[in-house]
């Protein structure tokens, strides 16, 4: 009876840690499918941040690309404007370069009074930092 009642504790000993041990390979397994699926998580964040990389290289050398475009426009646009073309002469005006031609005070005077021929003004755009604080009168 003795040794009956020891192998009935025994088995019961061994049905717990049977089942203990059942336990822990259900917990580990559920650990190990959620490892798997962070994984695959992480390996897609990680896909997306290269994506996003290649983007961000890609519209940095766009937006360098297009800082040198308008650089080059503005460059082009200043010495547009500081290099105008001269117009070329008339005929009678070539012809007469040779001659001097005399004019009468009074027609001078008025000239100087009122030039006829009308001067363009030319602007700069100045740097932020150069630009007056307050309005100015105009």
């Amino acid at each position: 009876e003795q040794t009956a009642t020891e192998t009935a504790q025994a088995l019961a000993r061994e049905r717990a840690a049977a089942v203990s041990t059942h336990e822990d390979l259900d917990k580990a397994r559920l650990e190990r499918d959620a490892a798997r699926a962070l994984l695959v998580g992480v390996a897609r964040l990680k896909e997306a941040l290269d994506k996003q990389r290649e983007a961000t290289v890609s519209l940095g050398r766009d937006l360098a690309a297009a800082r040198a475009d308008n650089d080059r426009l503005r460059a082009e646009r200043r010495s547009a404007q500081i290099e105008r073309p001269l117009k070329p002469r008339s005929g009678r005006a070539a012809a007469a370069t040779g001659r001097v031609k005399a004019v009468s005070q009074k027609t001078a005077r008025s000239k100087v009074r009122n030039p006829s021929r009308i001067t363009q003004v030319r602007s700069l755009t100045l740097p932020y930092s150069l630009r007056p604080r307050r309005a100015t009168l105009e």
